[in-house]
């Protein structure tokens, strides 16, 4: 039975067979497409209920963690884009909630767009200057970074309402 496995294993590569790379590894490694939705969900929370500190612990967390496992080498690079997301919605929450009315999903949206030119923007120094990209790629990696605010949006502001109106924390 051994002999069977091993000439499956070696007829298809072995068992560390390389992976078929996916289309445009590029655009999947730079920008995860799981992490700003998350993201937007998780620093929105924090910087509404917990202001600027908050969302910087918040924003601050997964890269330490990062660094500390060696998860990659572009780990500390994730502390300027989770913080250029953060400083920007902790200041236009301190504004919005001031006012001590709800948010409407507009004035949510809103805050999010311009936290994501924040983020899009951060990163390109590591398209450009990193991963060599030419200035069309930034450039379609950039607006697809900020559309991706949207959808996430969508994610967030239902999860900042859903623990708003819980009463867990108060705003």
């Amino acid at each position: 039975m051994s002999t069977i496995a091993e000439s499956r294993a070696g007829s298809r590569g072995g068992i560390f067979e390389a992976i078929p790379p996916i289309p445009f590894p590029s655009l999947w490694r730079t920008v995860p497409w799981t992490a700003i939705p998350f993201g937007i969900m998780w620093f929105t929370a924090a910087c509404f209920f917990f202001g600027m500190t908050g969302g910087l612990i918040v924003a601050s967390f997964n890269p330490i963690i990062a660094i500390l496992t060696a998860t990659g080498p572009l780990a500390p690079v994730h502390f300027t884009i989770n913080w250029s997301f953060c400083i920007p919605m902790a200041l236009m929450a301190a504004y919005v909630l001031k006012k001590g009315k709800p948010v409407s999903y507009l004035t949510y949206l809103t805050m999010v767009m311009v936290a994501e030119v924040g983020i899009a923007t951060s990163l390109i120094p590591v398209w450009l200057f990193l991963f060599k990209f030419s200035a069309p790629q930034v450039l379609g990696l950039w607006v697809w970074a900020v559309a991706e605010g949207l959808p996430g949006s969508i994610l967030g502001f239902i999860f900042v309402r859903s623990v708003a109106k819980s009463g867990v924390l108060s705003s």
